[in-house]
């Protein structure tokens, strides 16, 4: 019986060989993906919600992150506000990690 590593491993390079054309399908860039994986992919923050301050505490970095791509968010779409309010830490970074690389690409 393969291991769950096994499988990844095969679908990775299954995924490597593959034209995708369902946008969803696509594959994340390996910058992104490095961030995903990283201790902050499953953390998140309240800071911008509906407190003052953030009730999690150790997400000083995260938050730096927040702010950059809030202010990449509102930099793009040329808008007062842009703030990133997601439900988890991996969403939060990927919103995040995208800004950040669109903004690189265009500048």
């Amino acid at each position: 019986m393969p291991s769950i590593f096994d499988n990844v491993l095969k679908h990775e390079g299954w995924r490597s060989r593959t034209i995708n054309l369902i946008a969803s399908e696509n594959i994340t860039s390996k910058v992104v993906r490095t961030v995903l994986a990283s201790d902050l992919g499953h953390r998140y923050s309240l800071k911008g919600s509906t407190t003052k301050n953030n009730f999690y505490m150790g997400t000083k970095y995260l938050e730096e992150i927040l702010d950059n791509g809030t202010m990449l968010a509102k930099r793009v779409f040329n808008a007062k506000h842009g703030p990133i309010i997601t439900k988890s830490g991996r969403s939060t970074l990927f919103c995040s990690s995208q800004a950040s690389i669109s903004i690189l690409n265009l500048s």
